[in-house]
C-alpha cells in the first residue's frame, strides 16, 4: 500500500513519529546546526542508541562538562521533498509540534578565546559562531506557511553569562593543571561548567548608544590583541526588525483560526529605552491582526529591575490579550481625579467571607510553599517542584534558557519558582493575620538545621507568640556537627557493656538516660516548644538522616552483610536520648522520625511519644511485616532493630504502657 493511500490521520501519526523530536528543541543557530561529536559520544551512540539528548539533562543543573553537544538524530527533512501532498502535511507537523531555538550574538569570538585543555573542541565551535548579520537568514530560510504554523519559538538576541547560551548551568572557577591559569590581572575568570567557555567573552546588555562623529558603527580592535570585535547594538535591532517583519508577513499571509505560537524573547538590555525598542517591533508584527498563544519575555539580568519588568509585563499582556496598558507620559489628566476614579474600582476584598479570603490567599505563592528550611537561621524557600535548583525548567517552553522571575526581570506564566509575596504582610494588620497566620504558618512546614540546638532555640525565640501558636508542622534536623557529641559521650558506655568481639555482655537495662550526654541544649529547646506552641495542632518531625550519613556510607561501601556493627551504638544512644526528652510533650498531635540506621526502630520510638495515638496502631501493618521479611529487606541490615534493644521496656516518661496494650488485645 502506498503512503498516500493511507488515511490522513494515519499519515499524520507517521509524520509525528518521524519528524517530532521530544528530547530537545531544534536549535537553528549556525554553530549548533552542525554538531561536533567526540569519539566518546559516537561510542555512546553505538552502544545506547541516539534516544538520549545530552544538551538537556533530565533535571536542572545535571549537565556534565564532557556532555557538550546534542546527540539526537537529525530530522529527516528530505521527507518534505517527496511530493506536494506530503510536503503540505509534514510541514504542519514539523513546525507545529517541535520547539525551535534561535540565538543571536552582538560579538564575534576569535580563535584562542576559550580556555581549558580541550582547545580543539572550543576552537571548532568558535569558527562556527555567528554574528548579528547571520542571525536573520536562519529564520528567513523557514517558509511563511511553516512559520505561521510554528508552535514554539525561542529567540535570544544576546547570550550571557555563557557565550554559547548555557546560562542555566552556572559557572565554576575550578583549577586545571595550573592553579593560576584562570587568574588574569588578579581577577578570576569564570568558565561555563557545560562548555568551558570564558564568561568574559559573553555579550553585554543591549544599550542604544548615541552615534558620534568620530566613531564608526562598529569598533574594531587591533588584530594582534585577539580581542573580540563587537558590532553596534543598533545593527542587532535592525536584524530584530527584519525578524519581526518576517513573522508579521507569515501571520498576515496565512492567518490561523486560533493562536498557535508560544514565543519566548530573551534580550538583556541596559535601559528602558532599549527595552521599548525590543518589544515595539514585536507588537507591530503580531498586533492587531493576531495574538500569541503564550508569551515569555526577559529583559533584565536582575530581578529588581522593576522598570524593565514592567515593560515586559505590558508587552506580554498586549501580545496575548490585545490589551495595551501603556500610559502616556505627556498625559495632563488631573492626578487626584484619576486616583479617585481608580479607588471606586478597587475590589472590596474585605467584604468577602473570611474563608473565601483565605482561599484566595492560598492561590498566591504563600500557598505554594511546602517547606521553608532554615539553615543557620537563614531561610531557603522551596516548592514541590524546585528543590534548590537554579531554574525550574518550566519558565520557557524550550526548557533550555532561564526566564524565572525569581532571578531575572522577566514575565513567565508557567514558572514554578516561589517568590514569597511579603508585601501582603505590610498592607494592614488584618491582612497580616490572614496571610501570615492562616496561610503561610498554618500550611507550611518549617525545618531548622543548625550546628547546635541552641541556634535553633534562638531562631524560634525571635518569632512572635502568635506565630508560634499558628505553626502546624515543625522539622528539627540533627546536623553532622551534633552527632560527634554523642560519639564522645557513649564511648565509655560502649567499652563497659561490649566485649572485644562487639557482643553485648549485659542483657537488659544497660541504657540509662543521661541529661549531660550529647547536645545538652535539646531539653531547653523541647521545653520552649512545650510552653509556647499549640501542641494539639503541631506535628513534629525529627530528622537524623544526615548526621550519620558519612559513617553509614562507609559501611555500605564495605559491602558488609551482617548486622550493623557495634560502632553504631552511639546512634542508638542518640535516638533514645532525643525521644526520651520528646516524651515530655503532652497532647502532641503527631510525631515522625526519619533515620538512616535502625529504621525498624522508628515505630517503637513514635509509640513512646504518642502512646495510644500511635499511627502505627501499636506496631507495623501487615504490608510492612511482609516487606520486613522479604529477601530484599534482609539484605539491608540498616533496617534491623539492634539485638541489644528490648522492645518491652518503655522509655522514661513514655506515654505507651505495654501492660495496658496487652490487656486491650486480650
Amino acid at each position: 500500500m502506498a503512503l498516500l493511500d493511507l488515511p490522513t490521520c494515519v499519515r499524520r501519526r507517521i509524520f509525528e513519529y518521524i519528524l517530532v523530536r521530544d528530547d530537545c528543541p531544534i536549535d537553528l543557530s549556525f554553530w549548533a546546526s552542525r554538531s561536533y561529536q567526540t569519539p566518546e559520544e559516537l561510542q555512546y551512540q553505538q552502544q545506547h542508541g541516539m534516544h538520549q539528548c545530552w544538551r538537556r539533562a533530565s533535571q536542572p543543573g545535571q549537565h556534565k562538562p564532557h556532555n557538550r553537544t546534542c546527540v539526537c538524530p537529525a530530522v529527516p527533512v528530505a521527507l518534505l521533498r517527496v511530493c506536494r501532498v506530503v510536503h503540505a502535511e509534514a510541514v504542519r507537523v514539523l513546525y507545529g509540534q517541535n520547539r525551535f531555538v534561535l540565538r543571536g550574538r552582538t560579538f564575534s569570538l576569535t580563535h584562542g578565546d576559550a580556555g581549558g585543555n580541550d582547545n580543539h573542541d572550543n576552537d571548532y565551535r568558535l569558527r562556527r559562531l555567528p554574528c548579528a548579520d547571520q542571525f536573520a537568514p536562519l529564520l528567513m530560510a523557514i517558509p511563511l506557511y511553516g512559520l505561521a504554523s510554528m508552535g514554539s519559538l525561542l529567540v535570544r538576541l544576546n547570550c550571557w553569562p555563557c557565550p554559547l547560551g548555557h546560562e542555566e548551568t552556572g559557572f565554576t572557577y575550578r583549577y586545571r593543571t595550573n592553579p593560576f591559569e584562570h587568574v588574569e590581572g588578579g581577577v578570576a575568570i569564570g568558565y561555563c561548567r557545560f562548555c568551558n567557555m570564558r564568561s568574559d567573552r559573553a555579550d553585554e546588555p543591549l544599550v542604544l548608544r548615541p552615534a558620534t562623529d568620530d566613531s564608526d558603527d562598529s569598533t574594531v580592535a587591533a588584530e594582534d590583541t585577539g580581542a573580540p570585535v563587537p558590532t553596534n547594538d543598533e545593527s542587532m535591532m535592525q536584524v530584530w526588525d527584519d525578524v519581526c517583519a518576517r513573522l508579521a508577513a507569515a501571520l498576515e499571509t496565512y492567518p490561523q483560526d486560533k493562536p498557535l505560537l508560544d514565543l519566548t524573547v530573551i534580550s538583556d538590555v541596559g535601559s528602558v529605552e532599549a527595552a521599548e525598542r525590543v518589544v515595539s517591533p514585536l507588537k507591530r508584527a503580531v498586533l492587531p491582526a493576531s495574538r500569541l498563544r503564550d508569551c515569555t519575555i526577559r529583559l533584565g539580568r536582575r530581578r529588581r529591575d522593576f522598570d524593565l519588568k514592567a515593560v515586559a509585563q505590558q508587552a506580554v499582556l498586549a501580545l496575548t490579550t490585545g490589551a495595551d496598558t501603556r500610559t502616556n507620559a505627556t498625559d495632563t489628566t488631573d492626578t487626584t481625579a484619576t486616583q479617585k476614579t481608580e479607588s471606586r474600582h478597587i475590589f472590596p476584598f474585605y467584604r468577602l467571607p473570611a474563608e473565601l479570603r483565605v482561599k484566595i490567599l492560598e492561590y498566591t505563592d504563600l500557598g505554594r510553599v511546602r517547606e521553608v528550611k532554615f539553615r543557620d537561621r537563614r531561610p531557603l524557600f522551596r516548592s514541590t517542584t524546585v528543590l534548590g535548583a537554579p531554574c525550574c525548567s518550566n519558565c520557557t517552553d524550550a526548557r533550555m534558557d532561564c526566564c524565572c522571575p525569581r532571578y531575572y526581570a522577566s514575565v513567565s506564566a508557567h514558572c514554578t519558582c516561589v517568590i514569597l509575596p511579603v508585601e501582603l504582610f505590610l498592607v494592614d494588620r488584618q491582612m497580616y493575620r490572614e496571610a501570615a497566620h492562616d496561610v503561610l504558618y498554618a500550611k507550611t512546614a518549617f525545618a531548622y538545621e543548625s550546628d547546635t540546638f541552641a541556634m535553633t532555640l534562638e531562631a524560634l525565640q525571635q518569632l512572635t507568640p502568635a506565630t508560634l501558636r499558628r505553626m502546624t508542622t515543625l522539622h528539627i534536623v540533627v546536623s553532622g556537627e551534633q552527632f560527634p557529641l554523642w560519639r564522645k559521650s557513649s564511648r565509655a558506655f560502649y567499652v563497659r557493656h561490649y566485649n572485644a568481639d562487639g557482643q553485648r555482655v549485659v542483657s537488659s537495662g544497660a541504657w540509662t538516660y543521661d541529661p549531660h550526654r550529647g547536645d545538652t541544649t535539646w531539653a531547653p529547646l523541647i521545653a520552649f516548644i512545650r510552653d509556647h506552641m499549640d501542641l494539639p495542632r503541631l506535628t513534629l518531625h525529627l530528622d537524623v538522616r544526615d548526621c550519620i550519613w558519612d559513617r553509614y556510607e562507609f559501611y555500605v561501601l564495605s559491602e558488609a552483610e551482617d548486622e550493623m556493627p557495634a560502632s553504631f551504638h552511639e546512634a542508638y544512644c542518640m535516638y533514645m536520648d532525643l525521644v526520651t526528652v520528646l516524651c515530655t510533650l503532652e497532647d502532641l498531635k503527631g510525631f515522625r522520625m526519619h533515620s538512616t540506621v535502625y529504621c525498624n526502630l522508628e515505630p517503637w520510638l513514635v509509640r513512646q511519644v504518642l502512646g495510644d495515638r500511635d499511627p502505627y496502631k501499636g506496631g507495623l501493618a501487615n504490608a510492612d511485616v511482609e516487606v520486613l521479611h522479604s529477601p530484599a529487606t534482609k539484605r539491608r541490615p540498616n533496617r534491623f532493630i539492634p539485638s541489644y534493644h528490648d522492645v518491652n521496656i518503655p522509655l522514661p516518661g513514655s506515654h505507651w504502657h505495654p501492660e495496658k496494650s496487652n490487656a486491650d488485645l486480650a
